[in-house]
C-alpha cells in the first residue's frame, strides 16, 4: 500500500508541473510606448510600430509613414535673425588660426625665412620687427600684413620686400555643431595625432586639411540623425549664416563641403521625420555603432558564454534588429523549442530622449516576407534582449521544480520505508 505521505507529495508535484504550462499559454504583456496610442506618425520611425500584429503590410508602408510627418523645424530664433550671405562668399578662401604650421620665405633674406606658428594670441614673431598678428586673414592678407611691417621698422624700403606665406599644416580648431546630431556640442576638428603627419608634406609646405571641412565636423558630433535634413544645413561665422547644401555627399554627386575656422557655428535643422537613406555610413553619418546584446537562458557572470564578443556588439551603421538577432545567437537551432521566441529592443527617440521598448517575435522576422515594415534600424547604444519560448520556459521550470522536490520526495520515500 502506498504510504499517504507519498500520495499527497506526488499530487503536489503534479499540480505544480502544470502551473508553468498554464502560465504559458497566457498572453505575454507588450511593451507599452506612448506612440501605439497616439496618431500614426508619432513614432521615430513607422518600423517601431506594432500594425503589422494585425495585417500584412504593403511594401513601402514603412516609407510612406515616416515621410507623412516631415515637417521644416524652424532655425533657433538667434541664428535667424542673422544677415543670410552666400556659403561661397563665407569660405572663398581659407584664414589662419592659432596653431596653424605656416613657411615664411622672404626673397634672398634667410634671417626672416623659415617655419612660424601663429602663437595663441593670434600673431607670429619676426625679428627685429615684432608680433604681427595674422589670425582670421587669407594667406595673401597674411603676408602682404607681414611686408608692411617690415616696411615700417625700416628693414626693407617700400616695394622691395618680397614676402610669401604658405601653410605646411592647418592647425585643429573648435568649433560648435548643434540640432540632429547624435552628440551635439564643441567639436575639434582636424585633431591629427603628430605621428600621423607626413613629414614629406610638412616639407613640401603643403596641407589640403580634410578633416577641417564641415562634414569632419558633423562626423565629430558622431554623425547626422536620420532626421536631418541637410538641403539646408546653416553654417554661422562672424555674425552671418549661410545656407549649405549637403545632400549630393549622401546622393554620391558634388557637394559644398566649406572649410572652417575657430569658433564657427554650425546648426542642421531637422525634417521631424525618419530618412532610410541617413541610416547607413557616410561622410556626415557614423561609420559604426556600439550596441548591447543579451542572449541568456539563466543569468551568467560574461557575455563568453552566450558567444556575444566584441566584435557583435560593434556593428556597421544601418544594421537592423534582424541582423542583431543574428549577432546575439538568436535565430537557429531546435525548431521545436526555439520557434516561439521572441526579442525586445530598448532605444531612445533622438528628438525627445524618450525610452522606447519594441518587442518582435523571432519567426516572424524570419518567415514574413512584410520584415522590413517592421524590422526597424538600430541607433547608437541600442539594446537588443532575446526571451526563450514556451516550452523552453516549461522545460527550465520542471527542471527547477525537480531539483527542488527531488531531496523532498526522498525524504518521504525513507520516512515510509522506516515506518
Amino acid at each position: 500500500m502506498t504510504h499517504p505521505l507519498i500520495t499527497r507529495a506526488g499530487r503536489f508535484l503534479a499540480f505544480a508541473a502544470l502551473l508553468p504550462t498554464f502560465a504559458g499559454c497566457a498572453s505575454v504583456r507588450l511593451p507599452e510606448n506612448d506612440f501605439e496610442s497616439a496618431p500614426g506618425g508619432s513614432a521615430y520611425m513607422a518600423e517601431w510600430r506594432s500594425e503589422y500584429r494585425r495585417a500584412s503590410l504593403d511594401r513601402g508602408w514603412a516609407e510612406e509613414a515616416n515621410s507623412a510627418s516631415c515637417v521644416a523645424e524652424p532655425l533657433p530664433a538667434d541664428a535667424a535673425a542673422l544677415p543670410l550671405v552666400p556659403s561661397k562668399e563665407l569660405s572663398a578662401e581659407p584664414v589662419l588660426a592659432p596653431g596653424d604650421l605656416l613657411i615664411l620665405s622672404v626673397e634672398d633674406d634667410v634671417l626672416f625665412s623659415g617655419s612660424v606658428v601663429v602663437a595663441q594670441d593670434g600673431t607670429i614673431g619676426l625679428r627685429h620687427a615684432g608680433p604681427v598678428a595674422v589670425a582670421g586673414l587669407t594667406l595673401r592678407a597674411a603676408g602682404q600684413e607681414i611686408e608692411e611691417r617690415l616696411v615700417a621698422a625700416e628693414i626693407y624700403k617700400p616695394g622691395y620686400a618680397s614676402v610669401s606665406l604658405r601653410v605646411a599644416a592647418w592647425a585643429p580648431v573648435d568649433v560648435a555643431v548643434e540640432g540632429a546630431v547624435f552628440q551635439p556640442g564643441i567639436v575639434t576638428v582636424n585633431d591629427i595625432p603628430a605621428e600621423a603627419v607626413r613629414t614629406e608634406k610638412v616639407e613640401a609646405a603643403g596641407d589640403h586639411a580634410l578633416q577641417r571641412r564641415l562634414s569632419a565636423a558633423l562626423r565629430s558630433a558622431a554623425g547626422a540623425r536620420p532626421d536631418a535634413d541637410l538641403s539646408r544645413v546653416i553654417l554661422v561665422r562672424q555674425g552671418r549664416r549661410s545656407p549649405v547644401d549637403l545632400t549630393g555627399i549622401i546622393a554620391g554627386g558634388a557637394a559644398e563641403d566649406p572649410f572652417l575656422e575657430a569658433g564657427d557655428r554650425i546648426i542642421v535643422p531637422g525634417r521631424g521625420c525618419y530618412d532610410q537613406r541617413l541610416a547607413r555610413p557616410s561622410p556626415v553619418t557614423p561609420p559604426g555603432i556600439r550596441i548591447f546584446l543579451s542572449n541568456l537562458t539563466a543569468p551568467a557572470r560574461a557575455n563568453a558564454p552566450s558567444a556575444i564578443g566584441e566584435n557583435a556588439t560593434r556593428v556597421p551603421y544601418g544594421t537592423t534588429m534582424f541582423q542583431a538577432l543574428f549577432s546575439a545567437n538568436c535565430v537557429g537551432g531546435t525548431q521545436v523549442t526555439n520557434a516561439g521566441r521572441f526579442a525586445v529592443l530598448a532605444t531612445r527617440d533622438p528628438r525627445t530622449g524618450e525610452e522606447v521598448v519594441i518587442q518582435r517575435a523571432i519567426e516572424d522576422l524570419v518567415r514574413r516576407n512584410d520584415r522590413r515594415e517592421f524590422n526597424p534600424v538600430l541607433m547608437p547604444n541600442d539594446s537588443v534582449a532575446c526571451y526563450d519560448s514556451v516550452v523552453t520556459n516549461v522545460r527550465d521550470v520542471l527542471a527547477t521544480i525537480g531539483e527542488v522536490a527531488g531531496p523532498a520526495l526522498l525524504t518521504v520515500g525513507i520516512a515510509g520505508a522506516a515506518q
